[in-house]
């Protein structure tokens, strides 16, 4: 979904490139170079915000011969890098027509900004990017004990394998898993599974919550198992 600062930015680009060049001409007849992010010209992607976050941008500018300039927009809150060095407020010079750059974000948030190629002839292309970097979101914990009698009478299995952290389609997991059971005992593990033998038949209450790999719990989930 294009965002209105997009929109907004897209209008200065236009606006921009009608006052470089009023008549739409290519100085001395040269073909017009196209510079493409990720196969467009608009280009929008997500990541999660976090230590070290980083996102690889393709680019590819069409018809160009010779160097070519790569420069972009000023931006905030974020830092874009080609060739492992910094592009914000610089202009680099590219001897081959394709590459990547960087995006690392300094805060959450979207950040629009553009790219320019502009060829030695004059002639220039400009796409735009948009990035969301998203705060991290705390995991569900998603939670089962059923009284199994396997090794002991009393013996109850817990099972948390089905918790899940809401942004695992950007990298995040469940690390560890916290089982309280509650008046009795009480561990943390990296294993989803627990299996416990209570002294006696009763009503037994087990708190649970599982961690992220960005060191955030979930709420805990209390649920409640019977033993004959």
């Amino acid at each position: 979904m294009v965002t209105n600062r997009l929109v907004g930015l897209l209008l200065l680009f236009a606006l921009g490139c009608a006052a470089c060049n009023p008549e739409g001409d290519n100085p001395g007849g040269n073909a017009e170079i196209e510079l493409q992010i990720g196969g467009t010209d608009v280009y929008e992607d997500t990541l999660k915000f976090g230590h070290g976050a980083t996102l690889q941008i393709p680019f590819r500018i069409l018809g160009s011969e010779g160097s070519t300039e790569l420069s972009m927009s000023r931006l905030e809150g974020g830092l874009v890098m080609y060739d492992g060095q910094v592009l914000n407020n610089t202009t680099v010079v590219l001897d081959w027509s394709e590459g990547d750059v960087i995006f690392r974000p300094l805060e959450a948030g979207v950040h629009s900004f553009f790219l320019e190629a502009r060829a030695a002839s004059g002639s220039s292309s400009t796409a735009v990017i948009e990035i969301i970097a998203m705060e991290n979101q705390r995991p569900q914990v998603r939670v089962t004990a059923a009284w199994v009698a396997e090794a002991s009478p009393y013996h109850v299995r817990i099972d948390a394998g089905e918790s899940l952290d809401t942004d695992a389609d950007w990298g995040g997991s469940v690390i560890a898993y916290e089982f309280d059971l509650i008046g009795f005992y009480k561990t943390v593990t990296s294993r989803s599974l627990l299996d416990y033998i209570y002294p006696k038949p009763g009503r037994y209450q087990i708190s649970v919550r599982v961690q992220d790999n960005d060191e955030a719990w979930s709420d805990p989930v209390v649920i409640d198992v019977e033993v004959e």
